[in-house]
């Protein structure tokens, strides 16, 4: 370590010591798992500090859905006492979290407050049959899929050889085969053999609906 540097960090006043890290995330620490249900068992989330906040992870007993519900209620307590955080998704991902990082009102240099980002996008999933059928809505898209896709199976009981969700609008260069976006809807589409021995694929009544979800609630929105 050079002299400059030494003399840098010895003459910030402001830079977070890991022990004061420690002292300021412990109490909302011990009020998110006060307020945790019963059902969610000590140590099915994890927290790791670091010299600038604090890693949680849920552990490897939670299913993704708890996990992502548990890192989002930790994200919100530690946000609403003055931290930001950032999240990371599983591959593959847009909706299930792997672990969030908050970090401390002040970073390390000591010379700004970290203003929190903006709360990434949430969006619920609901399963449809037609225009008039709501199955039910999903805080995962393969959850939506499966109901759907359970209701077809028995609505087209024979004559089908496979099936295969596609996007309603896919954007210029995408195919509508490819990975959704968050905020893409599909319909399901069963491929059966025609007169000719071809395989054809027709789209059914099922489809996927996103529905992006606010916190808040805007009444210009609806005018």
């Amino acid at each position: 370590m050079s002299q400059s540097t030494a003399e840098a960090q010895h003459t910030n006043p402001d830079a977070p010591m890991l022990a004061e890290i420690i002292g300021a995330a412990a109490p909302i620490i011990a009020t998110v798992l006060a307020d945790l249900p019963h059902t969610v068992q000590p140590g099915m989330i994890t927290f790791q500090y670091h010299r600038d906040g604090v890693t949680a992870a849920p552990a490897a007993t939670c299913d993704r859905d708890q996990g992502t519900r548990l890192l989002l209620k930790v994200a919100d307590a530690f946000h609403g006492a003055g931290w930001g955080f950032s999240h990371r998704y599983r591959d593959g991902s847009y909706s299930v979290l792997r672990s969030t990082r908050m970090h401390h009102p002040l970073e390390l240099s000591g010379t700004r407050t970290i203003t929190p980002p903006a709360p990434a996008e949430r969006y619920a999933y609901e399963a449809t049959c037609g225009q008039s059928i709501p199955l039910d809505i999903y805080t995962t898209r393969a959850e939506a899929q499966r109901h759907a896709e359970d209701f077809a199976h028995a609505t087209f009981s024979t004559g089908v050889t496979g099936w295969s969700w596609h996007l309603d609008n896919p954007d210029d260069g995408q195919d509508d085969t490819d990975t959704p976006h968050p905020e893409d809807s599909q319909t399901l589409y069963a491929t059966v053999r025609d007169d000719n021995g071809r395989d054809v694929m027709l789209p059914t009544a099922y489809r996927i609906i996103a529905h992006q979800l606010q916190d808040t609630y805007d009444p210009r929105a609806d005018r």
